[in-house]
């Protein structure tokens, strides 16, 4: 078997651990391998800064940033006060970014932490150069210490969607990757970059600065990133949607899978900037959920979909 059929095989694997609920530690020893052969800068950082802790947080993604609740420890006379909630309502509206909690430890921190009592809390301390702007709302009282914090459950939402990103790029790298091609090709190369911003850092590339209206066709697509679908293809998909409905009424399982893929699609649809891409994605992992590869009529009307999305 050629490397490139290997590479191909590992990724449709990791695609299918993620799918299946598989353990992160296995699916992170696939990812390195396929790291090691892409031979991407980008993807091989990501990696690396997800399993080892991120030391430049200007460089963290925006799934690793969760709303926090800020609270300070004050000392007056005679008495000393922990944990006192401040709303962020009662400072400058230009400290916001305080109330931010920024994680960059390790994945496997985080999983430890996810696993853990979903009823206790993580803190975090904030600068002691911000105590004067705490300390000007404080009457009879001198501020200590200022932390901010999050429930432990927030730590979920942070490995579920570091697992979302992935299958995304996984799903994205097969359909993109030339596989005729070298790995460190300049096609391919910029191929993979593009992805990770996408998927990764959400990042969004401006060719210019107009506006393209809809018209006929599938897929409209402006300069300025402006994209909607025809109607033509919203029915198909709002048909497709009632089938698996349907379906789900005469069998049982996969509710919960289906139920999520479905409201990706809604979501996407209905935005201002629907992206095809992303659609593509949703539709292909709906079509891989066993109760829906069970049923071909369904396969062909999602395939017929996809076919149209560019």
């Amino acid at each position: 078997m050629m490397l490139a059929d290997k590479i191909k095989e590992l990724i449709q694997s990791v695609i299918n651990d993620l799918m299946d609920g598989k353990d992160l530690s296995t699916i992170l020893l696939k990812c390195q391998t396929v790291a090691f052969h892409l031979k991407n800068d980008e993807f091989s950082n990501w990696l690396n800064n997800e399993q080892n802790g991120y030391s430049d947080l200007t460089n963290l993604p925006n799934y690793r940033k969760v709303p926090a609740s800020i609270s300070v420890g004050i000392v007056g006379y005679g008495y000393m006060l922990n944990n006192k909630p401040i709303p962020q309502g009662a400072i400058d509206s230009k400290y916001a970014h305080l109330y931010e909690f920024t994680v960059g430890i390790p994945l496997s921190e985080i999983e430890r932490i996810a696993t853990s009592d979903s009823k206790s809390t993580v803190s975090q301390p904030i600068n002691a150069a911000y105590t004067k702007v705490f300390q000007e709302i404080i009457q009879g009282g001198d501020v200590q210490e200022i932390n901010r914090h999050v429930p432990s459950f927030s730590f979920v939402g942070i490995l579920d969607s570091f697992k979302s990103k992935l299958l995304h790029f996984f799903l994205e790298l097969d359909e993109e990757l030339d596989f005729d091609l070298d790995f460190l090709n300049s096609s391919n190369q910029n191929k993979i970059t593009q992805i990770i911003n996408q998927n990764i850092y959400a990042g969004v590339v401006h060719t210019g600065e107009g506006d393209v209206n809809a018209n006929k066709s599938t897929i409209v697509g402006g300069s300025n990133n402006n994209v909607s679908i025809n109607d033509c293809v919203k029915t198909q998909i709002e048909e497709l949607i009632n089938q698996i409905e349907e379906l789900n009424k005469r069998v049982e399982g996969d509710e919960t899978d289906i139920a999520e893929c479905i409201a990706e699609i809604q979501q996407e649809i209905n935005s201002e900037t629907p992206q095809p891409k992303l659609l593509k994605i949703s539709l292909k992992l709906l079509k891989r959920i066993p109760k829906i590869a069970a049923e071909s009529a369904i396969g062909v009307a999602i395939e017929k979909v996809i076919e149209q999305l560019f």
